[in-house]
């Protein structure tokens, strides 16, 4: 029974099915440890904007406010866009159907 259990090949097989699940768990602390970051990345983010539109834009005319309150929304959503799905273009988030279909017509245009 012991030339059984001890076949090298099984051995080689019960060896790399370790280092699976060893790397396996790794990877799920990893994701588990950027996902807590992404929450805290945007709870900081969310407070920041929260406070500059309170205290630093009261000055501002209203519709000036406005504006960088969007901007704040839309610099945001690429932070949560990178830290959650890893984008790794300079698009904004959800324009890339829209900015591959203007592209389109230009370069028939220029083509023609």
């Amino acid at each position: 029974m012991t030339d059984e259990t001890s076949d090298p090949i099984d051995k080689v097989k019960e060896e790399l099915d370790s280092y699976a699940a060893k790397i396996k768990e790794t990877m799920t602390k990893a994701v588990m440890m950027n996902i807590e970051l992404a929450q805290t990345v945007k709870n900081y983010t969310e407070d920041f904007a929260v406070h500059a539109r309170d205290l630093s834009l009261s000055f501002l005319p209203e519709k000036l406010q406005q504006h960088v309150i969007n901007m704040n929304k839309e610099a945001l959503r690429a932070i949560i866009a990178v830290l959650e799905e890893g984008v790794n273009t300079l698009e904004r988030p959800g324009n890339k159907e829209e900015a591959s279909a203007s592209e389109t017509p230009e370069k028939t245009e220029s083509a023609s």
